[in-house]
C-alpha cells in the first residue's frame, strides 16, 4: 500500500486542522463533488427522487440521496456522511470510519505486504500508524520516511522527475516477496540470469 490512511478517524481528525482543511479537505471534497456531477451520478439519483424511488445500496438496504445537500458538502466528511456511509449501509459516518479503518485487520494478513508512509502526510498521519502492529506482523512491513506527504516521495537527485525511490523500493519488495524460502537474492538474482540466457 501507498500512503494508505490505515486509520479513517485519525485521518478525519487530521483533515480539521486549519491549513489541511483548506489546503487538502476542501479540494478534495470539491473534486468529489464536480465528479459525483460529471459522472452523471447525479442525475441518476435526481431521477430516482423525481420518480419516489430508492438505490439499492452496497449491502442490500434502500437508499436515497439528498441530492442538493450533497452538491453542498465542503469536506471528505460531509460526502461520506451523505452519500458513502449510507451507500454501504453504515448509520453514520463515525461507523464507517471505524469499520473501513484497515489497521485493525493487520494481523490477519498472511501474505508478503507492504506499507509505504510518510510521518507528514496529511491524509494518512505518521502519529496513527498502529507501530505495535506493525511490530507483531510476520508478514506486514512498514517503510515510513519522515518526509513526502501525501504520495509525494521525490528523490533528491531530481526532485521534479518520477519518484524513482517508491517505485524502485516497492520492486525491491515484490522481488524479496516472490523468492523461494530460504533463497538468499544474490542467489536468486544469478538463477534470474542463468534462465535469461537460456
Amino acid at each position: 500500500t501507498l500512503a494508505c490512511p490505515l486509520n479513517m478517524i485519525a485521518a478525519n481528525k487530521n483533515l480539521q486542522r486549519p491549513f489541511h482543511r483548506l489546503a487538502y479537505d476542501r479540494s478534495i471534497a470539491n473534486g468529489l463533488v464536480r465528479n459525483f456531477v460529471q459522472s452523471g451520478a447525479r442525475d441518476v439519483f435526481a431521477k430516482a427522487q423525481r420518480d419516489g424511488s430508492t438505490f439499492e445500496g452496497w449491502d442490500g438496504t434502500q437508499m436515497t440521496v439528498d441530492i442538493e445537500k450533497l452538491l453542498l458538502c465542503r469536506t471528505i466528511e460531509a460526502i461520506d456522511a451523505e452519500l458513502t456511509a449510507p451507500c454501504f449501509g453504515f448509520a453514520s459516518v463515525a461507523e464507517y470510519y471505524a469499520d473501513a479503518s484497515s489497521d485493525q485487520r493487520l494481523s490477519s494478513v498472511r501474505v508478503p505486504l507492504l506499507a509505504v508512509n510518510a510521518f507528514d502526510d496529511p491524509l494518512a498521519p505518521g502519529h496513527s500508524l498502529p507501530f505495535a502492529a506493525f511490530r507483531r506482523s510476520e508478514s506486514v512491513m512498514l517503510a515510513l520516511t519522515a518526509h513526502g506527504g501525501h504520495l509525494g516521495w521525490c528523490d533528491e537527485e531530481a526532485p521534479f522527475g518520477e519518484p524513482r525511490w517508491v517505485e524502485e523500493t516497492v520492486c525491491d519488495f515484490f522481488a524479496a516477496a516472490l523468492l523461494p524460502a530460504g533463497l538468499k537474492p544474490d542467489r536468486a538474482q544469478q538463477l534470474e540470469s542463468a534462465t535469461e540466457s537460456l
